[in-house]
């Protein structure tokens, strides 16, 4: 089963978070899947922090087949997909991965698609508009809404969600070299040990492994009231209340999902027999 967005635009389901994501040095990477009933401009897949808050993944407002990305500044940071083409009436796996740096600032965002039958794929993202200002950051995630109690509601169902966040303090998160910046073979390390087998729902402990310091992960399996987390510290709750607004059930499930607990797996180290 599902939850079915879109009913009011101010449906949203949304976690509270250990900490501030999306600031100065920091890294954001989101993955779910989306079932799109209808493509209106600025319905928003993923968001974060309260009302109307980014950074967030949204229906573009030009190609609504297409997908556009913002970040949290003066003037906002944009990056928009050139060759998404997402339709209606069928279960997409999306994911967005950006990272943020205040000097300058630079801002970097890449963008997977990929349906129940295709694998997802790197699409070719544009830099639409250069953000001015400082990033700032939210401590909520939320899925289908931009921002906790926001009025652009995803329409169509939502099967589960993870995010992992990294606040970059001292040193790159994400095997990043540079803050702000995501190279070619981070982004091609994603796909294959995250995103690939997020869709396969083969993910665990291989992903958690490449994530390093300062992270959190957390994932929701799209029907519960508490997601699973787990921070690299391993200190503290491993779960988190989600607060749902407005949803409602649905039959619709994908073809493959992540096992609800994958983010707190364990090395498996076999036992020796004598």
């Amino acid at each position: 089963m599902t939850q079915t967005f879109g009913g009011a635009t101010g449906d949203d389901a949304w976690i509270a978070g250990d900490s501030t994501y999306g600031q100065d040095n920091g890294a954001i990477f989101k993955i779910g899947w989306f079932y799109p009933t209808t493509l209106t401009a600025g319905r928003t897949y993923f968001g974060m922090g309260t009302t109307g808050a980014l950074p967030g993944l949204m229906v573009d407002s030009t190609n609504t087949d297409e997908l556009r990305f913002e970040t949290n500044n003066t003037t906002d940071g944009r990056w928009i997909t050139t060759n998404a083409d997402i339709t209606t009436g069928k279960f997409w796996c999306i994911a967005v991965m950006s990272a943020m740096e205040n000097t300058g600032p630079v801002g970097a965002c890449r963008i997977w698609v990929g349906d129940e039958m295709t694998p997802p794929q790197e699409k070719t993202v544009s830099a639409s508009v250069a953000p001015v200002g400082n990033f700032t950051g939210q401590s909520r995630m939320v899925v289908g809404n931009q921002g906790s109690s926001g009025t652009v509601a995803f329409q169509g169902d939502v099967a589960a969600a993870s995010w992992i966040m990294a606040n970059g303090a001292g040193t790159p998160p994400f095997d990043l070299d540079t803050f702000g910046v995501i190279p070619q073979d981070v982004a091609d390390k994603f796909l294959m040990r995250i995103i690939r087998p997020w869709w396969e729902g083969t993910i665990g402990i291989d992903a958690v492994n490449l994530l390093g310091v300062n992270c959190q992960v957390v994932h929701w399996d799209g029907i519960s009231t508490r997601a699973i987390k787990r921070s690299t510290s391993d200190v503290g709750d491993h779960s988190q209340p989600v607060t749902m607004t407005g949803l409602t059930l649905s039959a619709r499930r994908p073809a493959r999902l992540p096992r609800h607990d994958w983010v707190n797996l364990k090395q498996y180290v076999p036992r020796r027999v004598a």
